[in-house]
């Protein structure tokens, strides 16, 4: 296959680009580490640290950086300045969004309690939040993010607020996005068959 996608064995933050993958109907080689197997991996990569992409001979990093060229390459990523800006602000959020989700489970086992109920209880509707309001602002809660179509910043939403559906419950708008692109025929058929992870 012309590309391949190294990560591990969960969604995290490969997902999105996963995701940009199935939309595109391009092929990828889905390379998943065991996060107990990772010590026998760590350098053999760029940087120390996962995702990384390869293809046409080149290696490519950082999860964002990963997402966004896909999106330009295969058209879910806008050309238009000010759209683009849209996309990025969404993906900043999510960046941060993500930091906390990790979190949970980076805790010292006897704080890692404590930590998940902090972010389910707090940082999710925190977050859920500022993505609702963003919908709201954008033409109303059209479904999209940004524009008529899917884009990335749809994408790495679906990615990790797919994780945890009943955070959805008191954001109407942000629901029916995650409706939609979960209705998408090539997404659905992603999710029932890929590997089952808790994040």
């Amino acid at each position: 296959m012309e590309y391949k996608l190294t990560y591990f064995n969960f969604r995290g933050r490969a997902e999105a680009s996963r995701l940009v993958f199935v939309l595109a109907g391009v092929p990828f080689e889905d390379v998943r580490i065991e996060w107990d197997d990772w010590a026998d991996h760590r350098d053999n990569f760029k940087f120390h640290r996962l995702p990384t992409m390869e293809t046409g001979g080149k290696i490519y990093t950082e999860s964002q950086a990963i997402m966004c060229y896909l999106g330009r390459k295969f058209g879910f990523y806008p050309t238009d300045i000010e759209e683009a800006f849209k996309v990025d602000e969404v993906i900043f959020i999510m960046e941060e969004y993500m930091v906390e989700a990790i979190k949970q489970f980076d805790a010292p086992e006897d704080q890692m309690e404590a930590q998940t109920k902090e972010y389910y209880e707090i940082q999710v509707p925190k977050y859920n939040g500022f993505l609702e309001k963003l919908l709201m602002e954008r033409d109303g809660g059209n479904g999209y993010f940004v524009g008529n179509k899917v884009t990335v910043a749809d994408l790495v939403v679906f990615a990790l607020v797919s994780s945890y559906p009943k955070g959805l419950k008191d954001y109407p708008l942000l629901e029916a996005m995650m409706a939609k692109i979960g209705n998408i025929d090539k997404i659905k058929d992603w999710v029932k068959t890929r590997p089952k992870t808790d994040f």
